[in-house]
């Protein structure tokens, strides 16, 4: 289960990034994520500069289901971090993209919602990474960016 789990993982990740891409470059429904941030303007949305962690976010991504394609596919053995970690992983990524849709949509009540289920999932696998006796920076730091920059939104 680890092997699909991964791939799926990885495919999630980079569907992710296309799909932010995209919502940037083009749009979605007339709309776009700083144009609806300015619009719904509040004393937490950040300066539009702090919205680049997202690249390093993706990065540590990225290189995190890598690493997970390689431990599943590299191991003989299910693999207990990535097992506790994939499917929550997976839930974040999922919801991060139902999340762009609901907010271009301007659904403010859904989104809310969404964003607390990927506040949840994430948490839930740094917890899991903490546990597990993971020792590799690349593992833990984009959880912990990416929950970081969550816990703020």
């Amino acid at each position: 289960m680890n092997k699909l789990l991964s791939i799926i993982n990885l495919l999630a990740v980079f569907a992710i990034i296309y799909w932010n891409y995209y919502t940037v470059a083009v749009g979605f429904n007339g709309n776009d994520i700083g144009s609806l941030s300015d619009k719904y303007g509040n004393l937490f949305t950040p300066a539009s500069y702090a919205f680049s962690i997202w690249g390093v976010i993706f990065l540590g991504l990225i290189a995190l289901t890598v690493i997970m394609v390689k431990t599943a596919w590299s191991e003989k053995k299910e693999n207990k971090w990535l097992s506790k970690i994939g499917w929550s992983l997976l839930v974040a990524n999922i919801s991060n993209g139902l999340w762009t849709w609901a907010w271009l949509s301007e659904m403010l009540g859904l989104s809310v919602c969404i964003m607390f289920i990927i506040l949840v999932s994430l948490l839930y696998t740094l917890h899991q990474t903490i546990q597990q006796p993971v020792h590799r920076w690349f593992i833990r730091l984009p959880i912990a960016l990416y929950t970081g920059w969550i816990s703020v939104a």
